[in-house]
């Protein structure tokens, strides 16, 4: 699978935290159109 997504880009928006840190290797956190955090998830 990771060969057939490499070189793609995902976009996930979800409220639910638990969504995000199983689907997403990277977090933009936003408010009002701005960036407030960004954080990589490390897959193990």
């Amino acid at each position: 699978m990771n060969k057939i997504l490499e070189g793609k880009l995902i976009l996930l928006a979800s409220h639910n935290p638990l969504d995000i840190d199983l689907l997403c290797d990277c977090v933009y956190e936003l408010d009002a159109e701005t960036i407030v955090s960004q954080r990589s998830i490390l897959s193990q």
